[in-house]
């Protein structure tokens, strides 16, 4: 009968060491889901942010072309000024060239 009892009491220990075990897991459990929840939030947001900076990447990308087509042609309306300017001083240098002829 004691033999009896002592393996009742050692049942019951072992049962409350698991109920309280358990109970550890279900905190632990829940604690988890909570982080998974937050992270799954935090990849959304990431992805988000991804998306925006890509196509920011993408309109920054056309506007550096755009910017270089404009000093592409600022460039060359220079070169025809250039060419504008020399043909100036030629012009004035035959004039002048005239006028003192003249005089």
């Amino acid at each position: 009968c004691l033999d009896l009892q002592a393996e009742t009491a050692s049942c019951q220990q072992k049962i409350r060491a698991a109920e309280e075990l358990s109970m550890g897991d279900q905190t632990t459990i829940d604690q988890l889901k909570k982080e998974i929840v937050k992270t799954k939030s935090k990849v959304a947001l990431s992805k988000e942010t991804e998306i925006t900076l890509k196509e920011k990447i993408k309109q920054l990308k056309a506007d550096i072309k755009e910017l270089d087509k404009q000093v592409d042609h600022g460039a060359a309306d220079i070169a025809g000024h250039g060419n504008t300017i020399s043909e100036l001083t030629v012009k004035r240098a035959e004039l002048h060239k005239n006028y003192e002829t003249q005089k």
